[in-house]
């Protein structure tokens, strides 16, 4: 191979000149427990890492050294409220249309559905 018009001898004969990449990802920002996707129980919180060649970003990071981007975040348990017997669905409210699609974790309809969201007793 040659480098810049001239080929490389030596006392081992021609040598290949191979260009190696440094990547060296920037230093990662710190978690931060406020930006978990949960308020209680299990979650996600991501943070966005960026390798750089120089001063210029690049794809292609080397994953042994490239910090993680995406970590769980198992806050506090989250609480639960004893079963009402007195609660009551909320006239006009579609609970069983909100139990077909599973909305009975929001918190409207757990509180507007109170009844029909009921778990199950055992």
């Amino acid at each position: 191979m040659t480098e810049g018009g001239r080929g490389l001898t030596g006392t081992g004969g021609p040598r290949r000149c191979v260009e190696r990449r440094h990547f060296v990802p920037v230093a990662a920002p710190p978690w931060n427990a406020g930006l978990c996707t949960k308020t209680c129980g299990v979650g996600v919180r991501m943070r966005d890492v960026k390798c750089y060649q120089g001063t210029d970003i690049v794809r292609g990071c080397d994953p042994l050294v490239k910090p993680v981007g995406r970590q769980a975040c198992d806050l506090l348990p989250c609480p639960t409220e004893p079963p009402d017997d007195s609660c009551q669905d909320q006239p006009g409210t579609n609970c069983a249309l909100a139990i077909k699609v599973n909305l009975c974790g929001h918190w409207y309809y757990s509180k507007a559905c109170c009844r029909s969201c009921r778990p199950p007793r055992s």
